[in-house]
């Protein structure tokens, strides 16, 4: 599957743009349909091939915990009603449940008590429960969508001691093996970008560190690249049986939160062209965005190696758009008709299917049927071995009276007349 050329320049465009105004040391794009990747874009300094080269994905890592419970509900180890009590007794907000822990309506504030959680080595859980046992809710559960990176390091934990393993071997066994997802890890391995960020007034870059998140892990620690993300992609859009079956991906992609932007792991946007589900993703020196449209069978997926200057919401949205514009259509001039043939002499003129009136009309060699209803269809028939035919060789059923005149045609079960309801022709249907 391939993209048009306009398509093409206005995704490198796109890109070119973003990188230049959010003034990011690089950023890669893709657009992937059935998995794979039909566009590839860079612009700036990539430490590697575009779509081979690890960036930070952040917060894009909550839709592989996200997974990993909906796994154990379909399993029937875990339930969405159940407290996290259940599961972690002594965890901070064990009242809350699975469900809103998932879908960010627990009530729970963004961030965990302690050092800044992106920037700094994390801890055991048991240090990160006890400094947040204390912490109180900020809204009731139900009450509004609070995005809180705590609850997915409760999750994590919580799946980790369901299924006896840790999360980071979960993610690899259940997940990114069955898929194929070799380039996705904990850590960063080579070819891989080196975080920045960029001083506002001189444009110099200070790397930022890669840290080890441990116990936060399960909300934004995952590294990847566009190949392994387009592999992800499709098992959004379609599921896959080794890993989530599309029913649970369909839940997990039905609004739960307050306000219909987020479901169960994915974050939601609604649009003319369908339903977009995906996630944004930052962490110090990295931004990232996979949006997939179920509807379009496309995904789009942009990384960057910047803290800020990204709209990854935007752009992907753009993106998504712009991979749909297609070559300009060649255009047949019109020509006037020199001679008229009898057969189509015949068939010219107003013809009425009950009490609407439509004009069959010659015009370069074929004869158009169309409705005097703004915007409706024209069907076009072409005369081959004595009979009219559509583009998909279905005849017209023709009716002629004794002197040779049209009495009535039927297309596709719809009955044409010369006036409405004219008597003595079919019932029309």
């Amino acid at each position: 599957m391939t993209l048009s050329a306009p398509a093409e320049r206005g995704l490198a465009e796109l890109i070119a743009i973003a990188q230049r105004d959010g003034r990011l040391p690089s950023v890669v794009a893709a657009i992937a349909q059935q998995g794979q990747l039909v566009w590839v874009g860079s612009v700036g300094d990539v430490a590697g091939p575009a779509a081979d080269t690890q960036y930070r994905i952040g917060s894009i890592t909550k839709t592989f915990t996200a997974v990993l419970v909906m796994q154990a509900v379909r399993d029937g180890l875990m339930r969405l009603e159940a407290p996290l009590a259940d599961y972690v007794p002594e965890a901070p907000f064990a009242s809350s449940l699975l469900q809103d822990l998932l879908s960010h309506s627990a009530g729970i504030a963004a961030e965990p008590a302690g050092p800044w959680w992106e920037r700094a080595h994390g801890g055991r859980f048991e240090q990160l429960a006890q400094e947040n046992c204390e912490a109180p809710p900020l809204a009731e559960p139900g009450e509004m969508l609070l995005y809180s990176n705590l609850a997915y390091a409760l999750l994590g934990e919580a799946v980790a001691r369901t299924r006896g393993a840790s999360w980071a071997d979960l993610v690899s066994t259940r997940i990114l093996q069955p898929l194929g997802m070799t380039r996705t890890t904990v850590h960063p391995v080579e070819p891989h970008a080196q975080g920045y960020s960029v001083d506002h007034f001189r444009g110099t870059l200070s790397p930022e560190p890669a840290s080890d998140t441990a116990a936060m892990g399960p909300a934004g620690q995952l590294w990847s690249t566009l190949t392994d993300l387009a592999t992800y992609s499709e098992f959004v859009m379609r599921g896959h049986p080794e890993v989530l079956e599309m029913h649970w991906l369909a839940l997990m992609s039905t609004p739960h939160a307050p306000g219909g932007s987020y479901g169960l792991g994915f974050h939601l946007v609604p649009t003319a062209s369908g339903l977009l589900v995906g996630h944004t993703g930052t962490m110090p020196g990295f931004m990232a965005k996979l949006q997939t449209n179920r509807s379009t069978a496309t995904a789009a997926i942009v990384l960057a190696n910047g803290t800020v200057g990204l709209d990854p919401n935007g752009l992907t949205e753009r993106m998504l758009a712009t991979a749909g514009l297609r070559e300009p259509a060649q255009v047949q001039p019109w020509a006037p008709s020199v001679d008229v043939p009898e057969h189509a002499e015949a068939m010219v003129g107003a013809w009425y299917w009950g009490e609407r009136l439509h004009l069959a009309m010659w015009s370069m060699g074929e004869l158009e049927l169309r409705s005097v209803v703004p915007d409706d269809e024209v069907e076009t028939f072409t005369y081959v071995d004595g009979r009219w035919v559509d583009s998909l060789e279905m005849p017209l059923q023709v009716s002629f009276r004794a002197d040779g005149s049209v009495e009535w045609f039927c297309f596709d079960t719809y009955l044409f007349t010369r006036s409405p309801y004219e008597p003595g022709t079919p019932i029309p249907r």
